[in-house]
């Protein structure tokens, strides 16, 4: 950021910000021996020199009575708070003339704050937004009912998929039943959180030509999040289609995720979990996948498969294949399709006969060096984009709304056909117990299906 790699040549005000946030301390300083002495020396050195290089320290605990030698520390810590438990432990950081007595009348998260040192008659109370699992699941539970109402303009935003307890999900997790689409070939995929009533921000994706999705954007937590909630929506949706087999292959990702980004393995735990309905592949396989679903085309275009079968091809990480950049510069063989010519056959030719894409990007131009700028254009009716690249969003988000795009709270679609442009909020990645409490319904659902089909 400063050009530099020696702190010692900037002055104070180029510092940059630390903040040392040191959870359970106790664990360190429980014994009075040599490594909590020294700890206790480079602690003591933190907070009465680190303020003026921006270093500030963060200590917490859950009983200070057990941290060795926290008296030498304490002259420099300003800020302090205590909250209702530990009366002893209370006295500890926030001196002895602390009345603990309106302290303890608080309930649970009830909390006091001396931000002078501790000193008399500085000390200030408050409710931290602190609540046990009972009285969480209660005030949920109110909150999604008053959000239920249509009459209701109020609106409450979810972190999680799994708390909007209003969502289809939760409603087959709960009902073990399903909504059925009154259009079985239009399948509503749910990719976030709306900033209006509607709650659920969900896009439609038919077979139809250009039918597919394009997803643009730097952070791949954030295009994960969005994907895995269409593959969890198409499974859904093959529930709610009657005419569908839901025992069939449903979904094939193809995954170049980023190795080291955090759930890099998730899209294989997808496929581990819904075993007869998604297969995955990575780099070292993803051509073969390629291939085998340019040949499901051709043969649902010959009419040795049912078109009405559908397909989902989930391109993750698109421009990380390089061997698809190289592709394009290599002499084709006469006799043979070259691969990227496959997938750019399945993009174009796909949704007609059933096999929709969806694809993640990190930008716009790189994969436009491997798809050309025209197929793009027709054959992906619906864009999803998120973060700060200008380039991308003027090629690709035509009437930009007056909500700006900010990282990690909103995204851009656009739908071509409608050429309508609107910002939601993505969830987070879906947790894995919601995600297997899902797959277990859906496994019993699929048995009693099948059972009275019989």
């Amino acid at each position: 950021k400063h050009s530099s790699t020696d702190m010692g040549v900037l002055n104070n005000t180029s510092y940059p910000r630390i903040i040392l946030f040191f959870d359970e301390v106790q664990e360190l300083l429980r014994t009075d021996d040599k490594i909590a002495q020294e700890c206790i020396k480079i602690l003591s050195t933190l907070v009465s020199e680190g303020r003026a290089m921006n270093i500030n320290v963060i200590l917490t605990s859950q009983d200070f009575t057990n941290c060795k030698g926290i008296e030498q520390l304490m002259a420099n810590m300003v800020i302090r708070i205590a909250f209702k438990g530990s009366p002893a432990s209370a006295k500890k950081i926030m001196g002895d003339d602390f009345s603990i007595g309106q302290l303890e009348q608080g309930d649970s998260g009830y909390a006091a704050m001396n931000s002078a040192s501790g000193a008399k008659g500085k000390t200030n109370y408050f409710q931290a937004g602190y609540l046990d699992t009972e009285n969480f699941e209660s005030i949920l539970s109110k909150l999604q009912m008053t959000m239920a109402n249509k009459d209701c303009k109020t609106r409450v935003m979810s972190r999680y998929a799994s708390q909007d307890r209003n969502n289809k999900f939760n409603k087959l997790i709960c009902n073990e039943e399903v909504e059925y689409l009154n259009d079985s070939t239009a399948y509503d995929l749910m990719i976030g959180d709306a900033f209006n009533l509607s709650r659920n921000k969900s896009i439609t994706i038919s077979p139809k030509f250009g039918d597919n999705i394009v997803i643009v954007g730097e952070e791949e937590y954030i295009a994960k999040s969005i994907a895995s909630l269409t593959i969890l929506s198409v499974l859904y949706d093959e529930l709610a289609s009657k005419a569908k087999r839901i025992d069939n292959e449903l979904v094939r990702i193809i995954d170049l995720s980023d190795e080291d980004e955090d759930e890099a393995e998730f899209f294989s735990y997808l496929a581990d979990t819904f075993e007869n309905q998604i297969s995955h592949s990575n780099l070292s396989n993803y051509e073969e996948m390629i291939n085998d679903t340019f040949e499901n085309l051709r043969d649902r275009q010959l009419g040795k498969y049912d078109k009405n079968e559908r397909l989902f091809l989930l391109f993750f990480g698109v421009d990380n294949a390089m061997s698809l950049y190289q592709d394009m510069y290599d002499e084709d063989d006469e006799n043979t399709v070259s691969i990227t010519k496959k997938l750019e056959t399945i993009i174009k030719e796909g949704p007609d006969n059933g096999i929709n894409s969806i694809f993640w990007t990190h930008n716009y131009g790189r994969l436009k060096r491997i798809v050309n700028n025209t197929t793009l254009m027709k054959c992906f009716k619906k864009v999803l984009f998120f973060g700060d690249n200008e380039e991308d969003c003027d090629s690709l988000i035509h009437k930009v709304p007056n909500e700006s795009v900010k990282e990690n709270k909103a995204v851009m679609f656009m739908d071509r056909d409608r050429v309508s442009v609107s910002v939601f909020r993505p969830y987070e990645i879906p947790d894995r117990d919601w995600i297997e409490t899902i797959a277990d319904t859906y496994k019993n659902f699929e048995r009693r299906m099948a059972n009275e089909g019989d």
